[in-house]
């Protein structure tokens, strides 16, 4: 993959934009190009999705404060993060180890800011969720 990813990088190097900064260009397009392969793997995995499902988690959100985040125990959020998929735990790694603004997540996954607020949160809600189960 690294291979492929250098390859396309020197190819779109020219669409660069200078809009933001270059190494937030390159993290949300090698991120993007992970994120796509594994998407493509999943989805010959799943294919039995059902529309439904989501539809009902929606509407019994809640939002999770970044308090209850920051609180949690190192070896167990070190577990937890383990346990959690990989577009829950890039979005919150985003956030929390590289202290990319709101902004900057939704420049990076290409998606608007309430809805990276969206993902981010849901993020949380699944590590809790991993967290005090363990």
């Amino acid at each position: 993959m690294t291979h492929d990813i250098f390859i396309k990088l020197f190819v779109k190097l020219k669409t660069y934009q200078s809009k933001s900064k270059f190494s937030t260009w390159l993290f949300s397009f090698t991120y993007n190009f992970c994120v796509n392969h594994i998407q493509r793997k999943l989805k010959e995995e799943r294919r039995n999705y059902s529309v439904t499902d989501n539809l009902i988690d929606n509407y019994n959100e809640e939002i999770i404060d970044d308090k209850e985040i920051f609180e949690l125990r190192i070896e167990k959020l070190n577990q937890s993060l383990k346990e959690l998929e990989v577009e829950d735990k890039s979005i919150l790694l985003m956030k929390y180890q590289d202290e990319f603004s709101i902004k900057e997540i939704s420049e990076s996954l290409e998606i608007g800011e309430s809805a990276t607020k969206m993902r981010l949160n849901r993020a949380k809600s699944r590590l809790l969720k991993i967290y005090n189960a363990l």
